[in-house]
């Protein structure tokens, strides 16, 4: 005979499993994407288009706390 309620409970454990895969792939695959796309968004919405390329240089300032020996 069969025992329903474990039946019953296998289920319920499947069904939370199910889910729980449905939440895995939302969080590393559809999530991150999104994200993109909306920064990507507002990138554009942002940026008018006057500058191209690799922006890092043109802004990068170096500073440092460390004592050089050079500037005694």
């Amino acid at each position: 005979m069969i025992n329903f309620t474990h039946l019953k409970v296998l289920l319920q454990k499947d069904f939370i499993t199910l889910w729980r895969s449905k939440g895995f792939m939302c969080a590393f695959i559809i999530l991150p994407i999104g994200i993109m796309a909306a920064f990507i968004a507002i990138q554009s919405l942002v940026d008018n288009g006057q500058k191209s390329g690799n922006l890092i240089y043109d802004y990068f300032r170096f500073t440092t706390t460390a004592i050089s020996p050079f500037d005694q």
